[in-house]
């Protein structure tokens, strides 16, 4: 169900002027989050972790996710949303890494990059980072990611006006660097 979906909307995409969204592409995209565990109640995701344990389970489910994500084809607060349970199910999971972890991590790395990623969805991301630590840096492609992912946090909270935030992500950063040197 959630490959025909994921073909109808790069379909309808493909066909679209310019690349503007059409109202076809809805039901494809709510059917894709259905799958990913995705739900919005009034105008904020929720992300159902067990349901993206059950997707991400299966290479499958990690190869379609990717291109997914490669695609660029969830709105962006539904990445926001979707990112650290991700990384977190992810880097818990227990499966060899191979391409599709390489894929799904270059993936992520690319959104970090290009999103204007929230500073509660670096926290939180950075958190799940801090509690798989080995797994997140078991690769170059992993590191990357977290690289990409430090990197980006620290853009954005050098700019941020709460200091709390700030602080929250000081501490968030020197925790990992703690980490590191026991690894």
């Amino acid at each position: 169900q959630v490959q025909q979906a994921f073909h109808n909307v790069v379909k309808i995409w493909d066909s679209s002027p310019q690349g503007r969204a059409m109202p076809q592409m809805q039901p494809h995209l709510m059917k894709i989050m259905k799958c990913l565990g995705m739900t919005m109640i009034d105008t904020e995701y929720l992300v159902d972790v067990e349901a993206v344990k059950l997707f991400l389970k299966l290479g499958k489910g990690r190869a379609l996710l990717a291109r997914i994500l490669e695609r660029a084809i969830l709105p962006p607060n539904a990445v926001q949303a979707l990112l650290p349970g991700v990384f977190g199910v992810l880097l818990s999971m227990d499966y060899e890494a191979d391409e599709t972890d390489d894929r799904i991590f270059g993936a992520i790395s690319r959104v970090v990059q290009n999103l204007d990623l929230s500073g509660p969805c670096l926290l939180s991301t950075v958190y799940e980072v801090q509690a798989n630590a080995r797994a997140a840096l078991s690769t170059s492609v992993r590191m990357q990611c977290v690289h990409s992912l430090l990197q980006k946090g620290s853009q954005k909270f050098e700019k941020e006006s709460s200091k709390d935030l700030q602080a929250e992500w000081s501490e968030a950063e020197s925790e990992f660097l703690k980490i590191l040197q026991t690894i």
